[in-house]
């Protein structure tokens, strides 16, 4: 399967390529994403469960995330996330729940300016930004082909970090 080739726009990068990276990393995901509409925190944890791949769901809360997050800012949010336990390295592949309602393609960026970005967002989503709310307004995917990593932020506050192991089959 061939990559998309990714173009730089401002401070993120415009890609079209979360469903390939996930249908080339598992091999369930065909069957139950078969297309970006697809594609939640809730397919993908289904997907990394049926095909074996090992991940622990830390919970965010102690009762209801929903209350417990109201006075966080996605730059909290982000520190909760452990993502220096991802292993991530290269690039991401980036859909916030605000991007997919609007009909954007999902976002990237280098691995080691995830802060930055996340701070800047939305505004660096250029003339989108005004009908997009916070970077964890709702469930987070990021990917990660390069690691072969993947993290899951879901919007009833939890997250899960996975590394899918190449299969010996050699289809990845």
């Amino acid at each position: 399967m061939e990559k998309a080739r990714p173009v730089w726009s401002g401070l993120f990068l415009c890609v079209a390529s979360m469903l390939n990276a996930l249908h080339h990393l598992l091999p369930s995901a065909p069957r139950i994403m078969p297309s970006q509409f697809y594609v939640t925190a809730d397919s993908v944890l289904q997907t990394l469960e049926e095909d074996g791949v090992p991940f622990e769901f830390h919970r965010l809360g102690e009762v209801d995330w929903e209350l417990e997050n109201a006075g966080l800012e996605d730059d909290d949010i982000l520190k909760l996330l452990s993502m220096s336990e991802a292993g991530h390295r290269g690039t991401l592949l980036i859909e916030t729940a605000g991007c997919a309602m609007v009909g954007l393609p999902c976002l990237a960026c280098p691995v080691d300016e995830l802060a930055s970005f996340v701070h800047a967002y939305p505004s660096n989503l250029g003339s989108q930004a005004p009908t997009i709310g916070m970077f964890f307004d709702g469930d987070v995917i990021m990917v990660c082909e390069e690691s072969r990593t993947i993290t899951v932020y879901h919007h009833g506050g939890g997250y899960a970090h996975a590394y899918v192991p190449e299969r010996e089959s050699g289809r990845a």
